[in-house]
């Protein structure tokens, strides 16, 4: 068994790193087995703020045109309805203006929206032959398809404002949207955007192979590792139980919080009515292997059941109630609500979605949890064999959690480093100067001081680079990778108002700490409150006359 888990999390992650690795002559070559594999699932894209920063705001602005009460017709001057979102932002950090103003840029990201990799290859190296024009005929169809679906977007995020602001105005041509964008484009949202199978895996992919050599891998074989029999042990002894209940505590609030906080506008971003259409939702999941609750009926009883359901499963996983049947039942329900909306969505669902399905192994409910609360659950699980692979499959759980978070980091460190912004070290200063990312009275004070800018922008790449060495070289560096984790991911919410992101980052951050270690901290707490309580307290006062008449020993001799 340890042999096929571990054989099973290395050939996972080796086509996990060959998906986010750039297009290569080897990629190229297995790239339907690599994106098979990994889409949709395991889609995974960390180029987070990377390579480089776009010094530019994008605004939507609206104009409406209707019929007033007495029938004429009437056109109201052009509203910025971008702008105000970005207000509420930065006053609050946990609001639905985060989502709402995703919600308005997924229309305008699909009018300017780049070509991939494969169809810039493609693109790059023409050949004249009817597969390859086939090939190009296709991402001509697909950029054309893009652009109709973000005037649609766009058209229904208008209609919307319009109603809003103009109640009085009857619409019989509809309301006109404009996506104005004085500099050019804002910066991209990462998440999952519903991802399929690559639409060139047949025609792009031959045309491109014509150009290329055939590679013939390399075989090794490696000789079993001696200490075979210490690995068992190892892996079936419970480790890390602590931290992946604080995982589940953590990144359960982080998802009820995107539950709750959309709450009141959960029907214009989810619902069958809302904002993105019903009936090309329920194709796309028919198209792909993707599914969605929400595609299985365009009820609103049923919309609001699922929604509320939802809500309800991740609160008694974060309570920790029969954990080893919710941590897929959340699963599914938060995928589910990230497919109906695919585009609102940032870094922080694309690592909890991928880190639930390891947890869906591990045991998540071992402490602070009503599964173990009363005695009625042993920590270490059931007694005998099952208790061993239940052990191992844990501790393969949480070495998946310890790649994955490496892979995150590892990754948007090294796009990081290819970009001319964070180079000279004013990354930083672009991020807080775009508009969506701001703590008044706050930001101000930090992009005015070039050395601290330069200072954050550098320590930001160092330590993301650092961290997958940091978390596996030994147990002093993993503490030190951890707090630093944690101490980044605070800024993060308070300075840019990513809270889930940085909850999500942050729970599989203390994941990775070990049971002696809590236990030790814990114990140090302790200390610290009780030394801090005994010099706090006063003296008793029937005590108080004694101490004071009570001669010193350095001056008086003891009696006799």
């Amino acid at each position: 068994m340890p042999a096929l888990l571990l054989g099973g999390l290395a050939l996972h992650f080796s086509l996990t790193l060959a998906f986010l690795t750039p297009l290569n002559p080897i990629k190229l070559r297995l790239l339907p087995l690599i994106d098979g594999y990994i889409q949709p699932f395991f889609n995974q894209r960390w180029s987070l703020f990377a390579p480089n920063l776009e010094a530019k705001t994008r605004y939507l602005l609206v104009s409406c045109r209707g019929e007033d009460a007495r029938g004429v017709s009437t056109e109201r001057p052009w509203m910025n309805i971008t702008l105000p979102l970005h207000e509420l932002k930065q006053r609050y950090r946990l609001t639905p203006a985060d989502r709402l103003e995703r919600a308005q840029m997924v229309g305008v990201n699909q009018l300017e929206v780049e070509d991939d990799e494969l169809s810039r290859k493609l693109l790059e190296k023409p050949a004249d032959t009817a597969e390859y024009r086939a090939a190009v005929a296709f991402v001509e169809q697909q950029r054309e398809g893009r652009k109709r679906a973000g005037m649609r977007l766009l058209r229904r995020v208008a209609s919307r404002a319009c109603a809003e602001l103009y109640p009085e105005l009857a619409a019989p041509g509809g309301a006109r949207a404009h996506g104005h964008h004085p500099g050019a484009a804002v910066l991209p949202a990462h998440g999952q955007r519903g991802a399929r199978g690559h639409p060139l895996r047949g025609a792009a992919l031959a045309a491109l192979r014509g150009a290329e050599r055939a590679m013939s891998p390399a075989q090794t074989t490696e000789a079993t590792a001696p200490g075979w029999d210490a690995l068992v042990e190892w892996m079936a002894r419970p480790r890390l139980l602590i931290g992946a209940s604080l995982f589940r505590l953590i990144a359960g609030a982080a998802i009820l919080i995107e539950y709750l906080i959309n709450y009141a506008q959960r029907g214009y971003l989810f619902g069958p009515g809302g904002l993105f259409p019903f009936a090309p939702f329920v194709a796309e999941m028919e198209r792909g292997p993707s599914f969605s609750l929400y595609a299985w009926s365009g009820s609103p009883v049923y919309f609001e059941a699922v929604y509320h359901l939802g809500i309800l499963v991740a609160a008694l996983w974060m309570l920790g109630w029969h954990t080893r049947l919710l941590t897929p039942l959340n699963y599914v329900f938060l995928w589910s609500l990230h497919q109906r909306a695919s585009g609102i969505w940032d870094g922080g669902d694309n690592i909890i979605h991928l880190i639930l399905v390891y947890a869906m192994f591990a045991d998540v409910g071992a402490y602070f949890s009503l599964d173990a609360s009363g005695g009625r659950r042993a920590v270490s699980g059931p007694p005998g064999p099952g208790a061993r692979a239940l052990a191992m499959l844990h501790t393969t759980a949480m070495l998946a959690f310890a790649v994955q978070i490496s892979l995150v980091y590892g990754i948007a460190g090294l796009y990081k480093v290819q970009g001319g912004v964070w180079q000279d070290g004013t990354a930083l200063y672009y991020a807080f100067r775009g508009g969506q990312f701001v703590w008044p009275g706050v930001t101000e004070w930090f992009y005015r001081d070039a050395l601290v800018v330069t200072a954050v922008t550098y320590t930001t790449v160092a330590y993301q680079v650092a961290f997958p060495f940091l978390l596996f070289l030994n147990r002093s560096t993993r503490r030190v990778a951890v707090v630093l984790g944690f101490t980044f991911h605070l800024g993060i919410a308070l300075f840019l108002g990513l809270v889930t992101f940085s909850l999500f980052m942050t729970s599989v951050d203390l994941a990775l700490m070990g049971d002696d270690e809590y236990r030790a901290l814990g114990r140090w707490l302790t200390q610290l409150q009780q030394r801090f309580s005994t010099r706090s307290a006063p003296a008793p006062a029937s005590l108080a006359p004694d101490v004071a008449r009570a001669p010193s020993s350095s001056t008086s001799p003891p009696p006799g």
